[in-house]
């Protein structure tokens, strides 16, 4: 699959928007906040940035992660 070309305040909202739309979080009505990817060198995958991390508890990592994985799969970040 061909990634689309999106700038990092792009990909960022994305990624926001997959973390606010989690059951989990609106029902314990926590607020989590994504950082800024990162731009690397495509990876095996093929994707050319990372999140490093987020603003919230750290019992949603596994989410976030969730999250973040399926926007690296949609996008490269622009250059």
């Amino acid at each position: 699959m061909s990634r689309q070309l999106a700038d990092a305040a792009e990909i960022r909202r994305a990624v926001q928007e997959a973390v606010d739309a989690l059951p989990e979080i609106k029902v314990d009505g926590e607020r989590v906040e994504v950082w800024e990817p990162r731009r690397h060198a495509p990876d095996d995958q093929g994707c050319n940035w990372s999140i490093d991390g987020y603003d919230g508890p750290d019992v949603y990592e596994p989410l976030v992660a969730e999250c973040t994985a399926l926007v690296r799969a949609r996008y490269n970040l622009r250059d």
